[in-house]
């Protein structure tokens, strides 16, 4: 399969919206069970959807996990490096441009 970046981006899109979802009803979860409380609910599909687009993209560095668990989608953008240039990491485009370095 040729994926080139419109794809991808509409593939994350899919990964986003989930985890969204995922954050509200979890967030509600804990204001009626109490806190701590986490429905776990479709994450293993979530992480083959991940594995998934990695395999497809040929994301040999785990690039696309770093980016959903450690930048949070890019809104808690880390800074990395790349064949000596930094870069913050807070965008698909630039996760995109990492991948495909």
């Amino acid at each position: 399969m040729q994926m080139n970046f419109e794809k991808f981006k509409k593939y994350f899109e899919y990964l986003e919206k989930f985890d969204r979802e995922s954050e509200k009803v979890n967030k509600h979860l804990s204001e009626i069970a109490g806190r701590g409380s986490v429905c776990e609910l479709g994450y293993n599909l979530y992480d083959g959807f991940i594995e998934m687009l990695s395999e497809i993209v040929d994301d040999k560095n785990e690039w696309i996990d770093y980016y959903v668990f450690e930048c949070d989608f890019g809104r808690k953008p880390m800074q990395v490096e790349i064949f000596g240039e930094k870069i913050k990491l807070d965008s698909l485009e630039k996760l995109w441009r990492i991948i495909k370095s």
